[in-house]
């Protein structure tokens, strides 16, 4: 994990080789995550630095948060403002994310249909 916490320190530098190949920014963040990182900050300074970011980034931050779900929630909500569309498996990973707390889970299969996903 630390190797790419220390590649996600200097995103800038980056900027344009994981710009070029999203899959080595996936597999970091996939890093991250299994290290017990906190991606949804990583995606954050990553947006902050002008790293383009995917939906499959944003769903490494979602699974990550491993059943916070607030967490995951905002998440999902942050999205919005990045310009990536949620996709199914974001959704069902937020959903995951609150099985403690249903309603929020029923509310989110609503934003969906909403959101035709």
């Amino acid at each position: 994990m630390e190797g790419a916490a220390q590649l996600l320190r200097e995103p800038r530098k980056f900027a344009t080789r994981w710009a070029e190949n999203p899959k080595e920014l996936t597999a970091l963040l996939n890093r991250l995550a299994d290290g017990g990182g906190d991606v949804s900050q990583a995606l954050r300074e990553l947006r902050q630095a002008d790293v383009p970011l995917n939906v499959v980034h944003v769903n490494v931050a979602i699974k990550a948060a491993r059943g916070n779900w607030r967490l995951a929630l905002q998440v999902l909500a942050e999205v919005a403002g990045w310009r990536v569309d949620p996709d199914v498996i974001s959704f069902n990973s937020a959903i995951s994310a609150c099985r403690k707390a249903w309603p929020t889970a029923i509310s989110l299969l609503e934003s969906m249909r909403a959101n035709r996903v």
